[in-house]
């Protein structure tokens, strides 16, 4: 019988972590201090019991990388039980210790949060009870927003005649812009907004998709500082998409150890930012 460590697939999404004040200095330290603490509270919901655990960090050249584990365990649950000698019904207490949890990593210098998404802790539960244990130790508000695949979003929006209507709901960059969306990341900031939601028309021409405030929201919502949907023409043909449907996804195939895999979340992370800025 081998001793070999199991290799499983794991599927991680991307998101930008939005903190209100906080910016790229104290950021590792400030995160790294959030998630220790945490690992000593719970929060219970229904059967469930949530919690932090193996938690630490790890530099890779002037990274430094926080990693960890959210999951929940089910603490107790009832089962029905049938007594013959009685002829009875009744509920019976089972202990379980089953538990489901999700590898996450933190990359304090570009604000990029990855998680694995399973089945049964999918990426929307993972951020609401992430949000909910930051809510009990910080006053300031914490937020995420998905990644997308700038490049493939642009060659589905090239295929389109015509841009009828586009939907933008943009959060100020943290900490910094890039050059192709920079003009709209500083109006939104100059009006000190948290979020801009916009929306453009025009349903008899086509709204511009080059060298426009409409490609720079895109872009912006690409690289994870917001969402958008669009409608429009392909020939004769109605054409709607929104930005959440083109979520980046990377598997990776490792021994489900933390500090095996924190290599390659890294250079996946590098590769999707670079990825997303060479569309300028």
């Amino acid at each position: 019988m081998s001793d070999k460590p199991e290799i499983r697939k794991m599927e991680f999404v991307f998101t930008r972590i939005h903190f209100e004040g906080l910016f790229l200095e104290g950021a590792a330290q400030r995160i790294k201090d959030f998630l220790l603490k945490s690992e000593d509270k719970f929060i219970e919901e229904g059967r469930f019991k949530w919690a932090f655990g193996d938690v630490d960090s790890q530099s890779i050249n002037t990274d430094e990388i926080v990693f960890g584990r959210l999951g929940r365990t089910v603490t107790q649950k009832f089962e029905i039980i049938y007594d013959q000698l009685k002829h009875s019904y009744r509920k019976e207490l089972i202990k379980s210790s089953e538990a489901a949890y999700s590898n996450f990593f933190i990359m304090p210098r570009l604000n990029v949060l990855a998680l694995e998404e399973k089945y049964n802790l999918g990426r929307n539960k993972f951020i609401r009870i992430f949000k909910a244990f930051w809510q009990r130790h910080d006053a300031s508000e914490i937020d995420f927003e998905f990644i997308k695949d700038e490049v493939e979003i642009f060659e589905i929006i090239e295929t389109w005649d015509r841009i009828t209507e586009a939907s933008f709901d943009l959060v100020p960059s943290n900490p910094s812009s890039r050059d192709n969306w920079k003009p709209i990341d500083e109006i939104i900031r100059k009006a000190s907004a948290k979020r801009a939601k916009l929306k453009f028309e025009n349903k008899e021409n086509s709204l511009s998709k080059e060298n426009s405030i409409v490609q720079q929201s895109m872009s912006m919502a690409a690289d994870g500082y917001g969402e958008f949907k669009l409608k429009g023409l392909k020939g004769n043909v109605g054409q709607v998409f929104n930005s959440i449907s083109k979520i980046i996804k990377k598997e990776i195939h490792s021994v489900d150890d933390l500090k095996a895999i924190v290599g390659q979340i890294h250079q996946e992370v590098m590769t999707i930012v670079r990825g997303n800025s060479h569309n300028e």
